[in-house]
Formats: structure tokens, C-alpha cells, sequence
């Protein structure tokens, strides 16, 4: 499956390797349908400064379904983050 989507959050670098922060995201998926979610972050996933204010990320994330196992996921996002 594939989306377009963008996202809004608030991370804080506890030091040189932790991560802290909380972010919500809005995608539109190919299958003309939407997906939202809001999460907290914990750890460092892979990103690199292209310019000043913008950056490219990588992340993993497995989306587990509580009230029914089998809809759990494998998600792969790649992405650009404006910081200002």
C-alpha cells in the first residue's frame, strides 16, 4: 500500500542518543482512503540534514492492533521534515 501524507510533532534529544517526542500524522492512501494516528517516539530512527531547516528521515514502525492481532503492521516510512 502506498500514501501521501504529512505530519506534525515535538521531539527533545535527552543526549547524544535518546529521543523523546510525541507526533500525530494525516495520509491519504492509495486506495482512496485516509489514516491518522498520533504516537509517542522513543529512540533514534536515521535522519539527515539536507539543508538548514530541512531534513530526510527513515522509520520503522510495527503498528500493533489491540483489539484484533491480525490486523497488526510493518510500516515503512521515508519522508522530509521542515524544522523551524
Amino acid at each position: 500500500m502506498f500514501g501521501l501524507g504529512a505530519d506534525l510533532g515535538v521531539n527533545v534529544l535527552l543526549d547524544s542518543n535518546l529521543l523523546v517526542g510525541v507526533e500525530g500524522d494525516l495520509a491519504w492512501l492509495n486506495n482512496d482512503s485516509y489514516e491518522g494516528q498520533i504516537h509517542g517516539k522513543l529512540g533514534l530512527g536515521a535522519e539527515v540534514a539536507l539543508a538548514d531547516n530541512l531534513s530526510l528521515k527513515a522509520e520503522y514502525q510495527y503498528q500493533y492492533d489491540f483489539d484484533n492481532s491480525s490486523e497488526d503492521a510493518h510500516v515503512a516510512k521515508i519522508g522530509f521534515n521542515w524544522h523551524f
